[in-house]
């Protein structure tokens, strides 16, 4: 599954905290996770309009400009790996590496 910088795109429209746990995250270690992520000014959360007792994630642009950051440093270490591969094989090899990461996260 890949990661969205907008935790509001979902397969619901305003995902609440427990929607986020839905995606794959122990509902145990949520809280916490998002209560660091927001006072390091990672993300916000407001409160639901539906249901007042749900609280939204959103990325903060500081959150979004972080997601950018990890993500090159990931890709260059990605390559910087594979670069005994060569180069017209490389893109293969990463289309079957995602295909099994999405196959294991259907299975739960």
């Amino acid at each position: 599954m890949k990661q969205s910088a907008n935790m509001t795109q979902s397969r619901r429209s305003t995902p609440t905290d427990w929607h986020v746990a839905e995606e794959g995250l122990d509902k145990s270690t949520l809280v916490p996770l998002l209560d660091r992520l927001e006072r390091d000014g990672l993300i916000v959360r407001t409160v639901s309009e539906r249901d007042r007792r749900a609280r939204i994630p959103q990325a903060t642009p500081a959150g979004v400009a972080m997601v950018k950051t990890v993500a090159i440093a990931r890709d260059a270490a990605i390559n910087d790996r594979l670069a005994a591969i060569p180069p017209s094989q490389r893109a293969s090899f990463h289309a079957t590496l995602w295909s099994i990461v999405e196959s294991a996260a259907k299975q739960g």
